[in-house]
């Protein structure tokens, strides 16, 4: 019995929010890497970006593994 009934019903959601996500953290990179700002100061913005890498990186990893418990 699945305790989450929610989970399944629109992955293809789930997918494209991860993926907003994931451009997001590399638009940054890509125009802090062009000069376009300095991240030092736009520093609301970089805590954001780091801390939305953080989440990436966790989901990522835990979807790595999400095979492995079943």
């Amino acid at each position: 019995m699945d305790i989450h009934p929610r989970r399944h019903q629109h992955p293809g959601l789930r997918h494209a929010l991860w993926a907003a996500c994931g451009t997001a953290v590399v638009l940054y990179v890509f125009f802090a890497a062009l000069g376009a700002f300095e991240p030092a100061e736009v520093i609301e913005l970089t805590v954001a970006v780091v801390l939305l890498s953080a989440l990436l990186l966790t989901h990522e990893w835990r979807e790595q593994f999400r095979d492995e418990r079943r």
